[in-house]
């Protein structure tokens, strides 16, 4: 009894640490950041858009700093944008995961991030595995969970397969 006490007080810690951290990103981070100008310019970049669209485009990267008298954006900016964006998505979709209950609301949030980081990284990068790994969890995919961490194993060194030793164990 008094260890499910202790367990139930640490995750109201963890949720209230992840609460806290979840409230940061859609608060503070995620406006600082235009998606929309984003996929608009890689899609420019890749792309035979009409010339319209990037002009408007380049009207809106070459403002000028006052200050330093330097291009407001460029492509190397627009990738550092579109990193920090994908890498706070990963951090908001762990930190869902994180938490003990999931509501509805919740689960389909989660989706939609999975969603967006679709539009802006292959889903099979390395940078996502931990969030794809808590996600087929989360949605009681443990065949996906299993196959992603079998995956990973026949990537890594014998040193790390230890560690998704224990992943698949807790799969089960």
């Amino acid at each position: 009894m008094e260890n499910q006490f202790k367990q139930q007080q640490t995750n109201e810690k963890k949720d209230e640490k992840s609460n806290e951290i979840i409230k940061f990103i859609q608060d503070k981070l995620l406006p600082l950041f235009d998606e929309d100008l984003i996929l608009k310019f890689f899609g420019q970049k890749n792309s035979s858009s009409n010339e319209k669209d990037i002009q408007n485009i380049k009207k809106y990267l070459t403002k000028f700093n006052k200050t330093t008298n330097k291009l407001f954006l460029s492509f190397s900016d627009m990738e550092k944008r579109r990193n920090w964006l994908i890498d706070i998505y990963i951090s908001l979709g762990n930190s869902l995961c994180d938490l003990s209950i999931i509501n509805d609301e919740q689960s389909t949030y989660l989706t939609n991030i999975l969603k967006i980081l679709q539009k802006h990284i292959d889903i099979n990068d390395g940078k996502l595995a931990n969030f794809i790994y808590k996600y087929y969890l989360n949605k009681k995919s443990y065949g996906r969970a299993w196959k992603l961490i079998l995956k990973q194993i026949e990537e890594k060194s014998t040193s790390q397969q230890q560690e998704y030793d224990q992943k698949l164990l807790q799969v089960n």
